[in-house]
């Protein structure tokens, strides 16, 4: 195995392990979040603080893959935005196809 592969591996697992550690905390924002451009999110990942906020004003399949965009950021920082929209694509679809809805309590 390639020692980037080897370290990149290593990477992965200590994310995960880190995110099973500590709780990842979803927080749900009544107002638009923006990013220091003023560029309007519907998510963000506070990756030093495992917190994922949310906007609330979202369609329920959007929310599911915002939701699991951040997620993704979490799990692995170092990852481009290209690879983690592709990640996002992936996983976001599946899951809606197989019916992953939001309970509402």
């Amino acid at each position: 195995m390639a020692k980037s592969t080897k370290k990149l591996i290593k990477e992965y697992k200590q994310n995960l392990n880190k995110l099973k550690r500590q709780k990842v905390t979803l927080v749900i924002e009544e107002d638009f979040l923006y990013d220091d451009e003023m560029h309007r999110l519907y998510g963000l990942a506070l990756k030093d603080l495992n917190i994922v906020k949310l906007e609330k004003s979202m369609n329920e399949k959007l929310r599911l893959y915002v939701l699991v965009h951040e997620l993704v950021h979490l799990a692995f920082p170092k990852a481009t935005e290209q690879q983690v929209l592709s990640a996002e694509k992936i996983i976001g679809e599946c899951l809606w196809k197989q019916g992953y809805r939001r309970v509402l309590q």
